[in-house]
């Protein structure tokens, strides 16, 4: 299981390293009314009230085997991060995946409660309350499902912050989860050992979204399909570089959707065709058909420095 804590759309991306063995249990309350009929109660259905969490555990201050890929061994760091973060006044994005990946919860939240402490390991034990957020410019309910218009199978799935500002006024719907980023960016760890350039790794998310767009199923689908992309849930997200791989595979189906909206020049790294690679244990070559075909040159303008 994952706990991933971000803020200010992915400005700083949080694997939580220790996960309780018992998981993270969600209120979801209803503001429900019962009053007197003539002959007996009636009940008026509510409002769903805002859900909430509590998670206890450790930020560890050294590398456990044992912590979750991605995860900072500077426990004191995650402390200041959030406090910093806090005094901002700006909300958390809180995502909690099972042992599969896929999402159990994604919400916006508030920290109402953040109480921490140095333990006898010398790691620090904290306790972390936290209270759904809703953005009061666009309701959930007003946003078109939009998995479904990829063919996710997540078209249920709980839209991020940046989703309803993009669906509010920027001109395009992001058409992905939160779980299709972060699935994304494993796949990008595992394809792209000691790979430096940028431009490199992100072509191994268009070639995802091109069999998306070819019609081989939602993103999901296309990067847990048998023998293709290598993909674990466990697998680490950030690149043998230092590369915040969420971050760029956000950026990735960022620019997606915005050709999907029939915005040019969105800064695609490669051609739509492109369906197909394989590398040498030093580069990932590129190519338009299964067998043969032409390899990718890089000669599209790239948004990314390397």
């Amino acid at each position: 299981m994952d706990f991933i804590l971000s803020y200010n759309n992915n400005e700083l991306v949080m694997p939580f390293p220790v996960i309780p063995n018992d998981g993270i249990q969600v209120t979801s309350g209803q503001s429900n009314e019962v009053f007197d009929g003539v002959n007996h109660q009636l009940q008026s259905l509510g409002t769903m009230d805002l859900r909430g969490f509590e998670l206890s555990s450790i930020f560890p201050n050294r590398a456990y085997s044992w912590a979750r890929p991605g995860a900072s061994p500077d426990g004191w760091a995650y402390v200041r991060t959030i406090e910093a973060a806090r005094k901002r006044r700006i909300p958390f994005r809180a995502i909690y995946l099972d042992n599969g990946g896929q999402e159990i919860f994604n919400m916006p939240v508030s920290i109402d409660s953040f109480e921490y402490a140095p333990d006898k390991a010398g790691d620090v034990a904290y306790t972390l309350k936290c209270t759904e957020y809703r953005f009061a410019n666009q309701p959930v309910a007003d946003l078109p499902e939009l998995g479904a218009a990829a063919g996710s199978t997540q078209g249920q799935a709980a839209k991020t912050d940046s989703q309803q500002q993009a669906s509010a006024g920027d001109g395009y719907t992001k058409r992905y989860t939160s779980t299709d980023a972060v699935m994304m960016a494993r796949v990008m760890f595992l394809e792209a050992r000691g790979i430096k350039s940028k431009t490199e790794i992100a072509c191994i998310g268009w070639t995802i979204l091109n069999r998306v767009d070819a019609g081989y199923g939602s993103i999901q689908k296309c990067i847990t399909a048998p023998n293709q992309f290598a993909y674990r849930a466990s697998a680490p997200t950030t690149s043998d570089y230092g590369y915040d791989l969420i971050a760029l595979a956000t950026d990735v189906l960022d620019r997606w959707s915005r050709e999907k909206a029939g915005q040019a020049a969105v800064g695609r790294v490669l051609p739509k065709g492109y369906l197909w690679y394989a590398g040498d244990g030093k580069h990932n070559y590129f190519r338009n058909k299964y067998k043969g075909g032409t390899r990718w040159n890089y000669s599209l303008p790239s948004p990314y420095e390397s």
